[in-house]
């Protein structure tokens, strides 16, 4: 297995070479939609791939729209793989709580949009807790696809994709509740009892949980664990003579069995195993 960059190189200027190679590229949305849109990313390989390429994207609790415009290619989620072709070379892929694979080969040529944390929801209109690890069909976008399919150039696509979703948060209200919620969350490190994000917002744990599964497609609870993780994910590759012990300590895990437990539960490798992948 070949593995790239987690989240398909959300730093642009850290990408692999192997994605690279793959003429991966990324763009940020227009202003307006950047509470909800972490950027637009596409790939387009200059030639067809010689063999079957696996990249492992680790969960940050956001959501995306994929759109492919070449050879079929998988995406492997925990309830099966999903092809991306005819009817379904455009899908809605959930909020995730484990690591997702993607399997190119052939010619790759994808769009995709990749969202904030409950940035999806205002969107799709849709409860994201019943797409959580799951992956749909994107059949409110398929003009969406048309539209890119006559389109090369980044700076055209990002055009046209700024266009679909400023016209489409038009008609929305952004959850300023929900934001303030999440910065909490993030603020906070992960590090934060569900019940007092509810006191903080007059509402009680039981209506906080319901009303951001339902736009996040997540608990609170878990939310918070996939910052912490993301923190000790960053402590990994930044502090490289720290010890493990001491990043768990940092990223506020109770003891060393926790923070392998809860990290290996979203990245699928220990975080000894993963210092060694990154160095």
């Amino acid at each position: 297995m070949t593995q790239g960059k987690d989240k398909l190189g959300k730093d642009k200027g850290a990408l692999t070479p192997e994605l690279a190679a793959l003429g991966f590229d990324m763009a940020a949305p227009a202003a307006p939609l950047r509470p909800f849109v972490q950027g637009y990313w596409k790939i387009a390989t200059p030639e067809p791939l010689a063999d079957v390429r696996d990249y492992k994207i680790i969960t940050d609790g956001g959501a995306g729209i994929v759109m492919n415009f070449a050879d079929p290619f998988a995406i492997s989620f925990s309830d099966g793989a999903h092809v991306l072709d005819g009817p379904w070379s455009c899908v809605v892929t959930g909020a995730t709580k484990k690591a997702v694979f993607l399997r190119l080969s052939g010619h790759v040529e994808a769009w995709g949009i990749r969202f904030h944390p409950g940035g999806a929801y205002p969107f799709l209109q849709r409860d994201m807790g019943k797409l959580t690890d799951l992956v749909i069909r994107a059949e409110d976008f398929t003009h969406l696809h048309d539209a890119l399919g006559r389109v090369r150039g980044l700076s055209d696509g990002v055009d046209v994709l700024n266009s679909s979703l400023l016209s489409r948060l038009e008609t929305v209200s952004p959850d300023l509740w929900l934001q303030q919620v999440i910065a909490d969350i993030q603020t906070a490190q992960g590090h934060v009892r569900v019940a007092d994000l509810a006191a903080a917002r007059g509402v009680s744990s039981r209506s906080l949980e319901r009303r951001f599964q339902k736009a996040v497609g997540l608990s609170p609870k878990v939310y918070a664990q996939i910052v912490r993780m993301e923190l000790s994910r960053a402590l990994i590759k930044s502090a490289e003579t720290q010890t493990l012990t001491d990043i768990g300590l940092v990223a506020n895990y109770y003891d060393q069995a926790h923070f392998i437990r809860e990290f290996k539960t979203f990245v699928e490798t220990t975080p000894k195993q993963y210092r060694r992948e990154k160095s």
